[in-house]
């Protein structure tokens, strides 16, 4: 198809699109302006060092925080989770006015000098989030992969009284998992008043968005604080933040996408090439050669592409919220400590942020958690570094450790009523037996491995100038964070190869879990520590034949990472036509395939406004089974089989419930399956065509027998039991 015709059809669509859904994306990206607004003036103070004065942190932490309230008060029984989302949003609206108004001079001056870089952000958020909102609308469905899984989680938080809320698919039992993000896209669900299945892909468009907003204002402000760097140096290099996080994926597009099936045809190149699946570049290690260490190494595009609303990538604006308040609190970082034991306690609001952050992130992704703390430690203790002596190590180690404890208390405080219904699900750690060939290293990592040795080369011949001319050759506050970004991702990368996290997937897969939360967050830091290397060296050359043959190496060097989203969006995506958009109806996909059981969905969740117990089939994970539940976040007895297996920890309880339900089914007027209503207080049970498939000698007229069907279209009904 010819690019104009594709532009041509894009644009036809997004007049579709902005047709139909306008009015949502505005009430959509008008609440989360606000909670951003709101949020602003907290950490403005704390985010002096940002060029946008924190107005990146402030847009992807405002969510989490008006969620938190919300989330604590529902937790603490103390107002229904519906009416605690209006009443934390209130609050914090109001405390962002009331922290306003003593600083509205200096708030106003920083957005008149600035508005150029703010202008630029807000553009790229709402260009970014657009762009994926049009393409979610080509392919909408929450269907495949685990999906049901997170629109389960968020459709259960909508209906929670209090938190946590009942697990969907385990009656009777709060969610054993990291649910917090959904609980957060339930929070902006709820305020906007949009429908969940549209709320959905509104969500993941945000995160795209975000992932583009927040590391432009990170790097844009590294490269600007350097000597001699302008405006459009930094800019440049916040741009390819944005590109390498939000977009870039790894080496294996570049390689297996393009350059083989082009040495291919030169001749250059007599193996195998096959047409290329975009999930390769996830599951290369142990898949290409097979061998029994089948591992993950997923990264943002991928994520937003497969569209599943998973805890990592709901953690993607915390986590570089995180990075980017590592960077800002470095001047406090150097503050020396007296020897009074008020040193150890808070100083105001903006040290707390931290604390309250991580503790939001373990609630969002548990596995982002230590590693984020380690990454506030180290940088407290390695950017203030001024030299190597034993008292100036002793010092910062103690400083360090100060603000390690600080936000490891604040946090264990944050989080304290999530781990109070929380059993984890690792069973402890192991020695890895199995080691990633260094080839496969290379493919995966060899990117930001040259972009590390192009800076420290920089860096290196940069000081052996200034030596050469007397000038002081410490390393600058942004080059040392570059560094540490680079060297704190290669060592998540290096954990996987050593130990992993032991749980139920053991045979064959023992490292895929480690290795797929610990790279994901290593490819973030990399990818920021790459835009920063190419701003750092590539606008400080100056000679004419040194800076030609430098631009374009770097380009080269930039542009493989780029190679993939087109890869990924046309292998998840059909070319675009008019007739494809379908808009952003995540739930339309269940009309088409089953009319009576999206009926049946919609008419239990308008009817019922809490979690009541329903009776559907259960069924093996990833498949069509749990799907009432899944659209109503209704409990049902059993749902995926494998998720719940992993969620509790036992893979008797799936089968004990399974065989409950199966009674109630076949059995229906049985004193054991009447016991099975009572023990879970079932209102409701659902008779449709995957009910029939389960099983075999269902006994529909001893179901009916135990209450009045209430509800029917199609081949789908509803009974409801009598007496509830």
């Amino acid at each position: 198809m010819h690019a104009l015709e594709v532009l041509g059809r894009v644009l036809v669509l997004l007049g579709d699109l902005l047709l139909r859904e306008g009015g949502r994306l505005v009430v959509w990206w008008g609440v989360l302006t606000l909670l951003g607004a709101a949020t602003y003036p907290l950490v403005f103070p704390l985010c002096r060092r940002l060029g946008d004065r924190g107005w990146g942190v402030a847009r992807a932490t405002g969510p989490f925080l008006g969620a938190y309230g919300a989330w604590l008060l529902s937790s603490l029984k103390l107002l229904p989770f519906a009416t605690a989302c209006w009443v934390s949003a209130a609050v914090l609206v109001g405390l962002g006015v009331w922290r306003g108004r003593g600083m509205r001079d200096e708030l106003l001056r920083t957005l008149r000098r600035r508005r150029a870089l703010f202008l630029t952000e807000e553009g790229v958020l709402l260009f970014a989030g657009g762009a994926w909102a049009l393409l979610r609308s080509f392919r909408p469905d929450i269907l495949d992969l685990e999906k049901f899984m997170d629109f389960g989680f968020l459709n259960a938080a909508l209906k929670a009284v209090s938190m946590p809320p009942v697990d969907m698919w385990q009656a009777g039992s709060g969610i054993n998992y990291y649910y917090f993000g959904h609980v957060t896209a339930a929070f902006v669900t709820r305020l906007s008043g949009i429908a969940p299945e549209r709320a959905y892909n509104l969500m993941l468009a945000t995160l795209c968005a975000l992932a583009c907003m927040v590391p432009l204002a990170l790097v844009y402000s590294l490269v600007r604080r350097l000597r001699g760097q302008n405006f459009r140096n930094a800019l440049v290099a916040g741009f390819l933040a944005a590109s390498l996080v939000a977009l870039g994926g790894n080496l294996h597009g570049f390689l297996y996408g393009y350059a083989l099936p082009l040495a291919k045809q030169a001749g250059l190149y007599s193996g195998e090439v096959k047409a290329y699946w975009y999930p390769d570049a996830t599951r290369f290690i142990g898949y290409f050669p097979p061998t029994n260490d089948k591992t993950i190494h997923e990264f943002p595009v991928y994520s937003f592409v497969v569209s599943d609303l998973h805890g990592h990538v709901l953690a993607i604006p915390l986590v570089l919220a995180l990075v980017s308040l590592a960077w800002c609190l470095v001047p406090r970082f150097r503050r020396p400590l007296s020897r009074t034991w008020r040193d150890l306690l808070p100083r105001g609001w903006p040290e707390l942020l931290p604390g309250l952050l991580l503790g939001i992130l373990f609630m969002t992704n548990a596995w982002d958690y230590p590693i984020y703390w380690g990454l506030l430690c180290w940088t407290a203790f390695l950017l203030p570094l001024r030299n190597l002596s034993g008292k100036e190590l002793a010092a910062r180690f103690v400083a360090a450790a100060r603000w390690g404890l600080l936000a490891l208390g604040v946090s264990q405080i944050v989080l304290l009523p999530f781990t109070l219904h929380f059993s984890s699900i690792a069973k402890g750690i192991g020695v890895a037996k199995d080691h990633t060939p260094l080839w496969q290293l290379g493919v995966l990592w060899g990117g930001p491995a040259l972009w590390a040795l192009v800076l420290g080369g920089f860096l290196f011949l940069e000081g052996r100038r200034r030596r050469r001319e007397g000038i002081p050759t410490r390393l600058s506050e942004p080059d040392r964070f570059g560094l540490l970004l680079f060297a704190y991702g290669a060592f998540l990368v290096l954990v996987p190869e050593l130990v992993y996290l032991r749980d139920i997937y053991e045979n064959g897969y023992a490292r895929a879990n480690t290795m797929f939360k610990f790279t994901y967050q290593a490819f973030i830091l990399l990818a920021l520590g790459s835009a920063y290397a190419a701003g750092r060296v590539l606008s400080s050359l100056e000679r004419p034949l040194v800076r030609i043959p430098g631009l374009m190496a770097g380009a080269l060097l930039l542009a493989m990472p780029l190679f993939y989203p087109p890869l990924a969006v046309s292998g998840g995506y059909a070319p675009p036509a008019r007739g494809d958009y379908r808009g952003l109806d995540g739930l339309a996909f269940l009309k088409a395939k089953d009319a009576g059981d999206y009926a049946a969905a919609l008419w239990l969740r308008d009817r019922e406004p809490r979690q009541v117990a329903i009776l559907e089939a259960y069924g093996d994970s990833y498949s069509d089974h749990g799907r009432i539940s899944m659209a109503t976040g209704l409990p049902t007895v059993q749902g995926w089989y494998v998720h719940e297996w992993l969620w509790r920890g036992d893979p008797q309880v799936p089968r004990d419930r399974e065989g409950e339900v199966r009674r109630v089914y076949e059995s229906p007027g049985s004193p054991e399956a009447r016991k099975v209503l009572d023990r879970y207080g079932i209102r409701y049970i659902v008779v449709g065509e995957i009910e029939r498939k389960k099983f075999p000698t269902l006994d529909e007229a001893g179901l009916e027998a135990l209450g009045k069907q209430v509800f029917s279209s199609g081949k789908t009904r509803i009974i409801q039991v009598e007496g509830r």
